[in-house]
């Protein structure tokens, strides 16, 4: 019998040290990730989220000549290499939200913008060419009806503009630096 309260005792121990490692029902688990950008490199921290994607909360950059800085975000990145851009679109199983934030992490600076798109449930997918964000959206105008796609094309400036619209051309030899000709 002491046998059998000495092992149901660890048992529920166990148990419950396991449960506080988490200390959230909601969110279990963080840890961190390393971007090398053209100039420096970014570490994004990332959470888990019940119910969601797996978010970045927090993303530290520090270039060669820059002190480290810190920018809190939420949301799942899509990195710009070349251009220190990440952008951070929050989406979880149950769709995305309108808003969205561009980090510049040359410039040191956020760009907040939000998505013109119906109050209706939708997922997104989002690419660079070049400093322009391409995302494509799919919404559910109507319970039960197809999806309908949509392409929006979003700046980057002071705030994030994001209108629908076409690509901006890029050469079939791909993207050119600004100023470059090609002969």
């Amino acid at each position: 019998m002491r046998t059998f309260l000495a092992v149901l005792l660890l048992l529920m121990l166990g148990n419950a040290s396991a449960g506080s490692e988490c200390g959230n029902s909601m969110t279990c688990g963080e840890w961190t990730t390393r971007v090398p950008l053209k100039s420096g490199s970014a570490t994004l921290h990332w959470t888990h989220v019940y119910e969601g994607r797996d978010t970045v909360y927090q993303v530290s950059y520090a270039s060669g000549k820059l002190e480290q800085r810190t920018f809190k975000v939420q949301g799942q990145p899509v990195v710009n290499i070349d251009h220190g851009l990440i952008a951070f679109p929050y989406c979880a199983d149950d769709g995305c939200i309108r808003k969205l934030v561009v980090l510049d992490l040359f410039k040191g600076k956020t760009a907040n913008g939000e998505l013109p798109v119906p109050d209706v449930q939708f997922y997104l997918a989002a690419k660079w060419l070049g400093e322009t964000l391409i995302l494509t959206v799919e919404d559910f105008p109507e319970p039960d009806r197809n999806s309908r796609s949509t392409e929006y094309v979003c700046t980057v400036g002071k705030v994030l503009d994001c209108k629908k619209g076409i690509q901006p051309a890029v050469p079939a030899d791909g993207p050119r630096p600004a100023g470059s000709v090609r002969r």
